[in-house]
């Protein structure tokens, strides 16, 4: 059994989601989805920063070019530069559903960074089904929705010879898998690749390991599985 740890004793509040390790700044970016904020770890010296928001936010993930990031924040997705604090909306989806919010998202092999949105929960556990869709945003702005009819879009992550796209729409209790292009960015032929026995809970966040190997986050199950 893996040795788990506490890194840090900057607490999410309400809903810690989206943990992204950049190995280039050694830090760990992160949100608090209901606290509206944006979190950034540096693990050497345990320091963490902070950016409050307006809205629910999904994910973040740090930018190539250094010094801002790019988030799904409500049903925009905004970058927010590090250093000043300003934002910048370059997408708004889901315009004839303005009670959803994006959830889950990272950045493909290719840096495109993809995203999903859900409906609003109406109490606790309680969300209409089929209101969301997964976007995919390119290098030149340009979005692009390649599946609606989701409950709750959440982990993702692709295989390591990015020929294939694993997505996880948590209220089917499946990881499903698509054809990949790297090269357009586009993803095709969906089907079910491992079907989550609910007695384990649901599937949530996604990665995958160095030996291709899928990590699943068990919502109401309290594990993590490989």
């Amino acid at each position: 059994m893996a040795d788990i740890s506490v890194v840090s004793g900057d607490i999410c509040t309400k809903l810690g989601e989206g943990p992204t390790w950049d190995a280039a700044t050694q830090k760990l970016f992160f949100v608090d989805a209901l606290d509206y904020s944006v979190h950034i770890l540096d693990v050497e010296t345990g320091k963490a920063k902070n950016y409050q928001l307006d809205g629910i936010v999904g994910c973040v993930v740090p930018r190539k070019r250094g010094g801002s990031v790019i988030l799904a924040c409500e049903r925009t997705i905004r970058f927010l530069d590090l250093e000043t604090g300003q934002q910048e909306v370059v997408a708004t989806v889901d315009e004839d559903k303005p009670e959803n919010h994006f959830n889950d998202g990272k950045c493909d092999p290719a840096g495109r960074f993809w995203a999903g949105t859900k409906g609003r929960e109406t109490g606790v556990g309680i969300l209409p089904p089929e209101q969301g869709s997964l976007f995919s945003l390119s290098g030149d702005r340009k979005l692009t929705k390649w599946i609606d009819k989701i409950t709750i879009s959440n982990g993702m992550t692709w295989s390591l010879d990015e020929k294939t796209f694993y997505y996880i729409d948590t209220v089917t209790s499946k990881i499903h898998a698509f054809d990949y292009d790297d090269e357009a960015g586009a993803i095709s032929n969906r089907r079910s690749a491992v079907q989550v026995d609910p007695s384990l809970g649901y599937p949530d966040g996604m990665t995958i390991d160095s030996e291709g190997m899928l990590w699943v986050a068990m919502y109401d199950g309290w594990k993590v599985r490989q």
